[in-house]
């Protein structure tokens, strides 16, 4: 008996799967055809219900839809979500926003307490994730997409790799985690491989936020270069890497709509934004804490669609220097400078978290670099320092948003 109802189970799971893969595969097929040529539009009209029925079909909440994004470290052998950020369309007026939270985001998962964020998926699956995603920003969200890491890599195999222009040097072996990463700084062309262990290096000074922004960065350049070319050539090999890349509780009709939306797009309007905090230490374990306080205005701009619809999301216009994390370099050649100078700014309240070398030492002029261009912080360290040049640039990596390189007019002071 016991034999018996084994082998039925196990036959009922492998219906289930191919049940599943069949559903997922027509999902593909027409979502494709839909986003990329006209006549897939009008097999969709003729096959499928009609867009308003699709649209009333799609839980919205005033007026967006929210769906999850996540990625599970599966090379790892863990069931972990390893990357996790949140979508908000709003379908009417063409407006989308990205809010990534990074891994570590110390939260309170229902029924296990407080824990990182990326447990929520080993404890409940999408379900709890979800939930847990949704009391920590304060929307429902109602959708979910899986991302498995080895179709991601072959997908970016299959549309000839992506251009991206390498931040710096980044070489990382796992042999544990058969994670093996070696990418020289510059413009590559990057495989699929050598995508995953782009998107997946954080062995820096920046960490999971450093991650973040170059997942970011990927997934944009990603997305054009899916654009600008003909998938339709490319779709016989690309439909089973998609089947092993995704899975989503959106049906197919409403996968379509969206589609059908996103293909005209534009996504340089894109909002991005990540969740802000600090790294903090509890009982010998790591956490990202979350600025609650800063949080808020993001959530209203970049999920709710409140305020300007720009990608950049305003910065504060008052900082305090305990506010500012500031790395200083030694830019002029002498001896211990970038300490005296990161001692004299630690102790006018401001957070130095490196000090270190810069490229040379021939730098005439001290500067002061916002990597984000907020001028008022930068402008707000220059006055504590007492002395340099405001530089503002918009870098997608750095070790703090501020960097003070030390120069050679520091001995006029």
């Amino acid at each position: 008996m016991d034999k018996m109802l084994l082998d039925y189970s196990r036959q009922k799971r492998l219906y289930e799967k191919r049940k599943r893969r069949r559903k997922i595969l027509l999902i593909v097929v027409v979502v494709v055809l839909a986003a990329l040529v006209g006549g897939g539009i009008k097999l969709y009209k003729t096959v499928f219900p009609s867009e308003e029925e699709v649209a009333r079909s799609i839980q919205k909440v005033n007026g967006r839809i929210y769906i999850l994004l996540f990625g599970v470290d599966d090379v790892e052998g863990s069931h972990r979500s390893d990357t996790i950020g949140v979508v908000s369309i709003d379908l009417g007026k063409k407006d989308i926003g990205v809010l990534s939270i990074p891994r570590d985001t110390r939260v309170r998962v229902p029924g296990r307490g407080w824990t990182k964020i990326n447990h929520a998926y080993a404890y409940g699956g999408e379900k709890l994730l979800a939930r847990t995603v949704s009391d920590f920003i304060g929307v429902p969200v109602n959708y979910y997409i899986k991302i498995n890491y080895k179709g991601f890599m072959d997908i970016v195999d299959m549309i000839g790799g992506v251009r991206i222009n390498v931040e710096k040097n980044m070489h990382y072996v796992d042999k544990a985690g058969h994670l093996y990463i070696n990418i020289s700084k510059g413009e590559h062309v990057l495989s699929g491989k050598e995508a995953l262990g782009y998107v997946r290096f954080r062995h820096d000074a920046l960490g999971d936020i450093g991650r973040i922004k170059r997942q970011q960065k990927f997934i944009m350049a990603m997305l054009n270069k899916m654009r600008s070319m003909n998938m339709l050539t490319k779709l016989p090999s690309l439909v089973p890497k998609i089947l092993k890349a995704i899975d989503t509780n959106l049906s197919y009709q409403q996968i379509i709509y969206l589609a059908k939306y996103l293909k005209d797009v534009d996504f340089s309007k894109i909002r991005i934004a990540t969740v802000p905090g600090k790294p903090i230490m509890l009982d010998g374990i790591s956490y990202w804490e979350a600025n609650l306080k800063e949080l808020q205005p993001l959530i209203d701009s970049v999920l709710l669609g409140k305020g300007p619809l720009h990608r950049e999301v305003a910065q504060k216009k008052e900082y305090k220097p305990a506010e500012v994390p500031v790395e200083v370099l030694n830019g002029c050649g002498v001896g211990g400078i970038a300490a005296k100078f990161g001692n004299m700014l630690k102790d006018k309240g401001f957070k130095v978290v490196a000090v270190g070398n810069a490229k040379h030492f021939n730098y005439a002029k001290t500067l002061i670099i916002d990597h984000q261009s907020v001028k008022e912080r930068a402008e707000l360290v220059k006055k504590n320092l007492g002395f340099g040049k405001v530089v503002l640039k918009k870098d997608e990596v750095f070790v703090a948003p501020v960097t003070v390189i030390i120069g050679k007019d520091f001995k006029r002071r």
